[in-house]
């Protein structure tokens, strides 16, 4: 899973992208929203807690089924 500082650096990328490109600027600066909207995604930001470290807090524990 990509981390949540990973999908800023994209986004600052696509913003610096756009200045350098400004006949393409528009895409460049959509792409920037959209890796920007993604660091706002709840189910991002719950893996990105998940894959921080062992705990279990908030996460619901599935019991399997008996044979």
């Amino acid at each position: 899973m990509i981390s949540l500082l990973e999908f800023n650096a994209r986004a600052e990328l696509c913003r610096k992208f756009a200045k350098l490109e400004p006949h393409a600027s528009c895409i460049w600066l959509a792409e920037a929203k959209r890796w920007s909207r993604l660091t706002r995604e709840p189910a991002v930001i719950n893996e990105h807690e998940r894959s921080q470290g062992p705990s279990t807090a908030g996460r619901q524990q599935r019991s399997e089924p008996s044979a």
